[in-house]
């Protein structure tokens, strides 16, 4: 995702100079650095998020799942949780792009 973000950015940037803005490389390299640090906080935050809604999930459906072995349950959930949370991300830009 970061070389994509990159090109893009020099895209942007190369369009600004052809417009003939002045560009502070300075200040656009600093401000990169700010967002790729912002990247790795946001996932961190996202990450445990998403245990803490698994760890509520599996304390309310622990005794429903089909398996004995705790690490089985735990998988299967995960899985499911996965698979519900990128399927309504796909139905929510399939919306978008179709409208």
């Amino acid at each position: 995702m970061e070389p994509t973000t990159d090109k893009a950015i020099g895209y942007e940037t190369q369009r600004d100079i052809a417009k003939g803005v002045n560009v502070d490389f300075n200040q656009l390299h600093n401000y990169r650095i700010w967002q790729k640090s912002g990247t790795f906080v946001a996932g961190a935050f996202i990450g445990m998020a998403y245990g803490a809604l698994m760890g509520v999930i599996y304390i309310f459906a622990r005794k429903y799942l089909p398996f004995s072995d705790d690490r089985k349950k735990a998988i299967l959930l995960a899985a499911s949780m996965y698979l519900a949370f990128y399927l309504v991300l796909i139905a929510s830009i399939l919306q978008i792009l179709l409208h």
